[in-house]
């Protein structure tokens, strides 16, 4: 056997025994270096090597961006690495986040799952899906985004739904408005006849007049909706507006423009729904089916 040859077995021979001579907390450092640069390289949006250390990394979809990302622990369990982390999500809120390494076939680190980088994690849909039963067992962030993005559409057309419900729910109760010497003025009660608070700020809401053909001839927007219009309960708006036309009739309408509120109710569905229910409607017309109480 040549030397040359010699060299090589005995450079093999030293990076085998480099590699099994890691220490675990060696093997930490490097799973913890593999997390920093994934997260630097999604800021900088380099998918190929984001793709590369995390290989199914595309099947997450939508993401979250890892903001002021900090590692706040670790463990290893048979040379499998986990790396636990936090981060600010929208308003400064902290967020918990895992990522879960193994080796590779030359023994280099990569990303074999993480729980908490899908952008589903966290969200209504994610806390309505928990509840039903629909995420039980499910432990990384693919699993998640696909059950999550299975019941968005019924998420969605419920909250349609219900936003429909609660805005037809609002009716005007009694008004002394008159229109004279050039202006239309005057208050009116508006009664919120569902069984669901109505935060302030979550609306809108116009006082809309009409001829006798009932054919609207003018709608002004309320200031009202600083204020909160409790479930059955009252406010009352005023208006006082130009306007040289006679009026027949009056009548409001609200719109709803932020149904946060809902999404919060939803994340605490009907006891006896559950996983199936749920499934049972996708695809199906869920305003025929689904009773709402309002």
């Amino acid at each position: 056997m040549n030397k040359y040859i010699q060299k090589i077995i005995l450079c093999f021979a030293l990076t085998i025994l480099l590699f099994s001579c890691r220490s675990s907390q060696d093997r930490i450092d490097e799973a913890k270096q593999v997390v920093t640069s994934f997260i630097k390289d999604i800021e900088l949006e380099n998918y190929a090597s984001v793709n590369k250390v995390y290989p199914d990394f595309s099947k997450i979809g939508k993401y979250w961006l890892l903001n002021d990302f900090a590692i706040t622990d670790s463990k290893i369990e048979n040379d499998i690495v986990t790396i636990y982390g936090s981060y600010k999500r929208g308003g400064q809120m902290q967020e918990a986040i895992m990522f879960v390494l193994k080796e590779d076939a030359d023994k280099k680190y990569f990303i074999e799952k993480s729980k908490g980088l899908s952008a589903y994690f966290g969200s209504s849909l994610y806390k309505f899906a928990k509840t039903v039963g629909c995420l039980r067992g499910l432990e990384s962030d693919q699993e998640i985004s696909s059950a999550c993005k299975k019941r968005e559409k019924f998420f969605d057309q419920f909250l349609s739904i219900y936003k429909e419900k609660i805005e037809s729910a609002v009716k005007l109760e009694n008004h002394n408005v008159t229109s004279s010497y050039g202006y239309v003025s005057g208050d009116v009660t508006v009664k919120n006849n569902s069984m669901i608070d109505i935060p302030a700020f979550s609306y809108d809401l116009y006082i809309v007049l009409y001829d006798n053909q009932y054919n609207e001839i003018f709608r002004t927007k309320s200031i009202s909706h600083v204020y909160p219009i409790p479930a059955n309960g009252s406010i009352n708006a005023m208006i006082h507006k130009p306007f040289n036309r006679g009026m027949s009739r009056i009548g409001v309408e609200i719109k709803l423009n932020d149904i946060s509120f809902l999404e919060n109710q939803l994340t605490n569905p009907p006891s006896d729904w559950d996983c199936e229910f749920v499934d049972a409607f996708i695809g199906g017309n869920m305003d025929e089916y689904i009773k709402i109480h309002h």
